[in-house]
């Protein structure tokens, strides 16, 4: 897939061949994740625009129960009583009464209108303002517009994508120089998307046809893991989103749903005869001396390893950055998370890795494209993990499917340029560190002398 951006944040104008394995290097702060957070928007708007819908949904009704039951604490004192309270809280009344509404739409209404005549007479019978119960009765009103309101497959599409672009990019997706921005993608020469947006947050066109790639994984850094303690502390039944980026979000409940780390001891891949895949997955077990998982009963990531004859259990805390980077891509594989073309973006993994690692993990990506329809984007401003993604491209034979890309800064604007056939200019950009501490050396020798 080739996607285009034209004053998409920094970048004023680049195209990118997204196929096999695209490597995406350069300096900080050149682009590089503007691209990553693009497609993850695209494709996750494409294939989960149903569940993101009625992720809007949910999170519209939400804020409505929640500001209705603000107004009611403040005001009276129904909500202060056990009894009465779980009926008017938000969490309570969605799970109860909207629920049902969005799994059985014909006969859930019948529900909800004696839900909200019930909760209506409470505030009656419990002599609260007029003006308080005609707020109640005109937000129960609203709530059911929103529930019975329909929208046709693109409506919900767009809906979609311009949700998550605007969680992904903060509001912030145009370039502050340009007052429009402009992303497409093609296949096989033919356009399959393109969409149009402005720098106050509005999709002002988009269409979709039939994407490539089924599903995306956004990994951009492994203390993500850490993102699920923070959740799980600061959730109470008034909370609405988490507020982190929707690439997070999946990353987390992809993991969440994987085996833990007892049953996964006996979980056997849907296809043995994959067995280079499935020694891929038991190498990089190797390779971290165990394997992370998910503790269902603490509701939280761990690592496990065997001890003697017994297995020990650590808390993420006390486990090495690496362990968790490559504990991440061994959780997925087991539980066939990366099948079905499906887009593994990986921002910057050498920041975590000692250089030996570096290298194991290199061949352990390529050896993703060669052995699945997976593809790979990474991001790298690392010479010595480019390095060692182009000699393990040659020893699996990958070579033509393989796209080499330098990010630079050219004044205001972020330049992306494809360099495949000529990856010696991107080593002079990376390098430059190196030979600016080579000059340094030689000057101090020279003021000894």
């Amino acid at each position: 897939m080739k996607i285009s951006l034209k004053n998409v944040g920094s970048i004023k104008e680049s195209a990118l061949e997204i196929k096999g394995l695209t490597v995406i290097a350069g300096e900080n702060d050149t682009g590089k994740s503007t691209v990553s957070k693009a497609l993850y928007s695209i494709i996750s708007a494409f294939n989960n625009f149903e569940m993101e819908y009625k992720e809007a949904l949910n999170d519209a009704l939400h804020d409505k129960l929640k500001t209705l039951y603000l107004v009611l604490r403040r005001n009276t004192q129904i909500t202060a009583e056990e009894k009465t309270m779980h009926r008017f809280s938000p969490q309570g009344f969605l799970w109860r009464v909207i629920r049902p509404i969005l799994e059985e739409r014909e006969t859930g209404f019948e529900s909800y209108d004696k839900n909200v005549a019930l909760n209506l007479k409470l505030l009656k019978d419990n002599g609260v303002e007029e003006s308080i119960f005609a707020k109640a009765e005109n937000e129960y009103s609203e709530i059911k517009k929103l529930l019975l309101a329909t929208v046709d497959e693109e409506g919900a599409k767009k809906e979609s994508l311009r949700r998550i672009l605007a969680n992904e990019f903060h509001g912030q997706i145009c370039n502050s120089s340009a007052s429009e921005y402009e992303i497409s993608a093609e296949e096989n020469q033919e356009n399959i998307f393109h969409m149009t947006g402005n720098s106050e947050g509005k999709i002002l066109h988009a269409s979709f046809e039939k994407l490539y790639y089924n599903d995306c994984i956004y990994l951009e850094s492994p203390f993500v893991l850490y993102m699920n303690d923070l959740l799980n502390s600061g959730r109470s039944f008034l909370s609405g989103p988490s507020g982190l980026p929707k690439h997070m979000e999946d990353l987390l409940s992809r993991l969440k749903s994987v085996k833990s780390g007892r049953e996964a001891q006996q979980y056997v891949f849907d296809l043995l005869e994959e067995e280079d895949y499935y020694n891929l997955h038991n190498r990089i077990g190797e390779m971290i001396q165990g394997q992370m998982f998910f503790d269902a009963d603490e509701t939280r990531f761990k690592y496990s390893r065997k001890d003697g004859k017994s297995e020990k259990d650590f808390d993420l805390f006390n486990v090495a950055a690496g362990i968790k980077s490559l504990g991440i891509i061994q959780m997925l594989m087991k539980g066939k998370a990366l099948g079905d073309r499906c887009l593994i973006i990986i921002d910057e993994p050498e920041v975590h890795l000692h250089p030996k690692w570096q290298i194991e993990f290199a061949e352990v990506l390529v050896q993703l494209v060669s052995l699945t329809d997976n593809n790979v984007l990474i991001n790298t401003h690392s010479p010595y993990f480019l390095n060692a993604l182009q000699v393990y491209v040659e020893k699996y034979k990958l070579t033509g499917k393989e796209h080499f890309y330098l990010s630079k800064n050219q004044g205001d604007y972020t330049e992306i340029v494809e360099h495949t056939k000529n990856v010696n200019e991107i080593y002079k950009i990376l390098f430059e560190p190196f030979q600016k501490l080579e000059d340094e050396k030689t000057d101090a020798e020279s003021d000894v002398e």
